[in-house]
């Protein structure tokens, strides 16, 4: 007799519950230029420290964290965003390279199982 028992969805609300499983990353931003970090599982939370020189935008699409829908991040800060994502993006809008620390808190809810967050899919407010 086999058992198949089922996959948390994004919808289980004891995964969010939990302390996160790490996924810690420091990266450069190049000048202009656009990060994007695809998570293997849906995140519960992720903090952001800008460590310089410039200042980032940090969104959940592509689009949003380069046009209109971002958070601006100023140098020398971190924020905590408590939202469930499975794609972050980081942008530098300057001429200068700049440099980040993000840590990310993730659920074991796999990210194939995560609606892909978009204006086009009816999400509003991501770009």
């Amino acid at each position: 007799m086999t058992l198949n028992v089922p996959s948390p969805g994004h919808g289980a609300v004891s995964e969010y519950q939990v302390s996160g499983v790490p996924f810690i990353t420091s990266s450069t931003v190049l000048s202009g230029g656009t990060l994007g970090i695809a998570l293997p599982y849906v995140c519960r939370d992720f903090k952001v420290r800008n460590l310089g020189p410039s200042n980032l935008q940090i969104g959940v699409s592509a689009l949003g964290a380069q046009t209109t829908n971002f958070f601006l991040l100023p140098v020398g800060q971190s924020e905590l965003f408590t939202v469930r994502t499975t794609t972050i993006f980081i942008t530098n809008p300057t001429a200068t390279a700049t440099s980040c620390s993000l840590a990310v808190g993730m659920t074991m809810i796999s990210s194939a199982s995560f609606p892909i967050l978009t204006g086009a899919n009816n999400f509003p407010g991501v770009g």
